[in-house]
């Protein structure tokens, strides 16, 4: 409805634009005049805009094309009549304006909330401009919280632009930039800095552009750039024209270290520019503009640039040493490149005459074709054929051998479609799960359009036992993998693998197998089953006695190339049935604790089922009898005695699902030698053979329950046909030992630990206290045995001090010196990660005022066990610690800890010590559960 001619209001308003329309509910214009003053204001719910000033409406645009042309008079004309008496100021904001805006251009996004002011002065000769801008962009081009402002007179005009962030392609972006352009009579200073997340870490640029009606000029002043973390100079001075019938480069090089780009006027051609590269590291440069393929090498050549303002053509011819493709070692290089705009095409000519990879490649690339941009042959002149690894996805690994043939690559570079066959020589591959390798001495790989054919071949493993292998793997373009495989052999090996392959299930194996490797990479299935026929010995950790906790699952890489974009990448799953018939030359060790080193070595059996996956967890089931071994306990990493696991007890160990509740049943026997009874009986009634006795006593530890946390009791009997074994007090006696726990442990682990009974006490009190400095796990003898040993000499010290406040307590570890020492530091070498020293810890403590000081004294023994190590550690470290604590609450949970602590340290090549003194505060709080 109009009320004047100064006032409109439209409602249920309609935009209509080349895809799609906009409805808004209402759009007021007016205008007024005071005092001379004109305004006019266009508002709606999505805009807010006003003009106000002295100002002629039909010369706004002249007012400003009057300034813009003193600026750049090359690209904008004078108006044919200068306004005079121009003084007014704009004002826009906007609140959801996105949707006007891409009724002309779909490609446009943003400008909400944008906020603009600007004013122009005839009178004064002057224009400005300020406007914040939260988020814009235009296909590619983006800014996030940019702010332009711009001032200007007649002759020149300053404009700067700072922002968040700024975006130049879709995968180039550039944080806090600042832009200053200083413009004036078609020359314009400029100065851009700004960082970056990507390999392109920082700009600094400057110099003068002038422009002219055919092209532009760039005079450099001194600016550079850091390219993963290397900074490139362009050095001050060097100039650029682009004209189109001047084409210059005088001065103007770009150096960090060694590496040059040094442009010049083409010697080949009149009007072109020369780019001459000098040992130029490839891949800083390659992986600015994609992540595939991985191209590195050392560069050097030149580059001819033609055609530059019209149809744009290059012609490059290259040196690459050192040339690598992926992961792949190639060698020396020779590339000849090419490019035309107006086609699109980019031919090349590789030659790669190596030893190891002697091929070549010819064909072209299409940038502006998006479906099929490749079209070319590899020739493999006896060339290692390891290339093709890397588009076949993880199942079979390390392919290798030697190479003859002629293959056509087409489609995309990521994914391409080979057609034609090669021949293979000597040629090995490794399949990922077991880790076994085979080894063909001749075959033909076939590629065509369903996929990968391997025929049928003979392997053979590496001490020549032989299998048959067929298979293929079918794709389109190595999209969407299926795999179709299998293999078959009367003996052979079958797995190969260690702890740092798979932690929860490892081993070797040889023997009559077959496996199948079937399904599509999103759901592989792979089934191997196994009749130990040769030998076996395969590694069962039980992780539950680890610190880190129980783990449920294998760790398995994922299978696929490396080709794809993250986004590309399917879930990948493999599933692996392992069926194994294990006869007696089958060994299996069962970790019970990597910490304590406690492990059973068991020869058996029995038929296994191991289901594993990358998504589900490891199932195991199946029985394994057991008929001979051995439990291998260390008491503290530095007494080591084995229990024999007794032929014919019926041990056993059961799975029914989770490997770590397996069923066991094991009694196992330690035979100390040479024992006298004198400290076991006292002066006891007994009969002089017992008296007398010295020699073999059993210790049979019997294990039930869960391999998680086993039932362990412990038991005494003597060698058979031994007098005392009849004699019915002693049998009694030895009765009623057992039926005590607490007292029987005790008398196991002075037989073990020190060969020798201990007084027999017969009690069952269990000295606790608040402060004890261990708690120690229990699943293991080793964990019995480091527990009771604690307490029998904390009770010993009771009984000589009578103070029984006192508390021993003894621990140790064997680790690897070279976790000491930082690889970037001292240079000293590090060996292979193997243990070479133990540390063993003794601790003494005792209370005061009522359990509410608490005294620990003590230190770490630390001595080498191996002579393999780099650094100079034969030398016994003592390692001594002082530690007081103050209880501080009636909860005991707050606690000041004054300390003086010496740990191991090293000084050049040499073990020393590093002491520290100080205090701290400490706060204990038990939960049921985090969360």
């Amino acid at each position: 409805m109009i009320y004047n001619l100064r006032y409109a209001k439209f409602y249920k308003g309609n935009l209509k634009g080349e895809t799609s329309n906009l409805h808004f509910d209402s759009l007021t214009l007016a205008s007024s005049i005071q005092n001379g003053i004109k305004k006019i204001t266009i508002s709606s719910e999505d805009i807010n805009a006003s003009i106000t000033g002295k100002f002629n409406i039909i010369n706004l645009p002249a007012s400003v094309q009057y300034f813009m042309q003193r600026y750049f008079p090359t690209y904008i004309n004078a108006p044919k009549h200068t306004p005079t008496n121009q003084d007014f100021t704009v004002q826009i904001k906007t609140n959801y304006f996105e949707p006007y805006l891409r009724l002309f251009k779909k490609e446009i996004s943003g400008f909400n909330n944008l906020t603009l002011e600007g004013s122009l002065n005839s009178a004064k000769q002057n224009i400005s401009l300020v406007s914040n801008i939260p988020f814009a962009s235009w296909d590619s081009y983006l800014i996030k919280n940019g702010k332009i402002t711009s001032t200007g007179t007649k002759d020149s005009v300053h404009v700067n632009i700072i922002a968040a962030a700024i975006n130049i392609t879709d995968s180039t972006q550039f944080l806090q930039p600042n832009i200053s352009v200083h413009s004036s009579n078609d020359h314009s200073n400029f100065s851009v800095f700004a960082l970056s997340k990507s390999a392109l870490e920082e700009i600094m640029l400057k110099g003068m552009i002038q422009t002219y009606n055919d092209g532009i000029s760039i005079k450099w002043q001194p600016s550079y750039f850091i390219l993963n973390q290397k900074k490139w100079n362009i050095n001050n001075l060097g100039s650029l024209i682009l004209r189109k019938n001047n084409v210059n480069a005088s001065n103007l090089t770009i150096t960090q270290g060694i590496q040059e780009f040094v442009f010049s006027n083409s010697t080949v051609s009149e009007n072109a520019l020369q780019l001459e590269m000098k040992n130029i590291i490839l891949g800083d440069f390659t992986k600015v503009f994609f992540s595939y393929p991985k191209l590195e090498g050392i560069t050097n050549g030149k580059i001819q640039f033609k055609n530059i303002l019209t149809d744009f053509e290059l012609d490059a011819k290259l040196k690459l040493a050192q040339f690598r493709f992926n992961a792949d070692s190639i060698g020396l290089a020779e590339l000849s490149i090419g490019y035309q705009n107006s086609t699109g095409k980019v031919p090349f000519n590789l030659n790669c005459p190596n030893t190891e990879y002697n091929l070549a490649a010819i064909g072209s690339y299409n940038i502006k074709n998006d479906t099929s941009p490749l079209d070319a042959m590899l020739y493999m002149r006896h060339s290692k054929f390891s290339l093709v690894e890397q588009f076949i996805g993880g199942v079979l690994t390390h392919l290798d051998g030697k190479a003859n043939g002629a293959l056509h690559f087409g489609g995309r570079i990521e994914n391409p479609y080979l057609l034609g066959s090669a021949s293979l020589d000597k040629a090995s591959f490794i399949v990922d799960y077991t880790k076994v390798k085979y080894f063909m001495d001749s075959s033909v790989i076939s590629f065509n359009n369903e996929g990968i054919d391997f025929g049928t071949v003979g392997i053979r493993d590496s001490k020549n036992r032989k299998a048959v292998f067929k298979g293929k793997i079918l794709n389109q373009g190595f999209k969407h993998l299926v795999y179709d495989m299998e293999m078959s052999s009367p003996k052979i090996e079958m797995l190969n693998t260690n702890a740092i392959d798979n932690a929860n299930f490892y081993g070797q194996a040889v023997g009559k197998a077959s496996m199948t490797i079937k399904g599509p990479e999103e759901n592989i299935k792979m089934f191997i089953s196994a009749d130990v026929n040769d030998s076996a010995h395969i590694y069962l950790p039980n992780s539950t006695s680890k610190e880190s906790g129980k783990s449920d699952y294998i760790v398995f890489k994922k299978y696929g190339k490396t080709a794809k974009k993250n986004a590309d990448i399917p879930a990948y799953n493999l599933v692996v049935d392992l069926e194994v018939t294990a006869n007696n030359k089958t060994k299996i060790d069962l970790i019970m604790d990597e910490l304590t080193g406690d492990v059973i070595k068991a020869v058996g059996n029995g038929r296994l089922k191991i289901r594993a996956g990358n998504i589900e967890p490891l199932t195991i089931r199946g029985k394994y009898n057991i008929e001979s071994g051995k439990y291998d306990f260390n008491f503290q990493s530095f007494i080591k005695k084995p229990f024999d696991l007794i032929p014919g007890a019926g041990n056993f160990i059961e799975w029914t699902g989770d490997p770590y509740e397996a069923d066991l049943h094991i009694d196992a026997r330690y035979t100390a030698e040479r024992i006298s009874l004198n400290e076991l009986v006292g002066t006891g009634n007994y009969s002089n053979a017992v008296r007398t006795y010295r020699g073999g006593v059993y210790v049979i530890a019997g294990l039930r329950n869960k391999l998680s946390k086993p039932d362990i009791k412990f038991s005494l009997a003597f060698p058979p046909g031994n007098p005392i074994s009849t004699d019915n007090e002693f049998s009694q006696f030895i009765a009623r030992l057992e039926r005590d726990e607490n007292e029987i442990l005790k008398q196991v682990s002075f037989l073990i630990v020190f060969n020798s009974f201990a007084p027999v006490s017969f009690s069952n009190s269990n000295n606790t206290n608040a402060y004890t400095v261990t708690t120690i796990g229990i699943n293991t003898i080793s964990n019995l045995l480091t527990k009771e040993i604690n307490k029998s000499v904390t009770n010993i010290l009771d009984k000589v001090t009578g103070d029984k406040s006192l508390r021993f307590d003894i621990g140790s570890s064997v680790y690897n010196s070279a976790n000491l020492i930082d690889p970037s530091g001292a240079g000293i070498a590090i060996n292979e990660n193997r243990i070479d020293r133990q540390r063993v810890n003794l601790k003494l403590g005792r209370s005061f005022l009522n359990d509410n000081i608490i005294v620990n004294v003590g230190g770490d023994l630390d001595f080498n066990v191996r002579n393999t190590t780099s650094i100079q550690n034969g030398t016994f470290q003592w390692l001594p610690d002082l530690n007081i604590e103050f209880i501080l609450t009636r909860d005991r949970k707050l606690r000041a800890i004054v300390f003086n602590r010496n740990s191991l340290d090293i000084t050049g090549s040499s073990l020393g010590r590093r002491n520290r003194q100080g205090m701290s505060i400490s706060f204990r709080q038990d939960f049921d559960n985090l969360f």
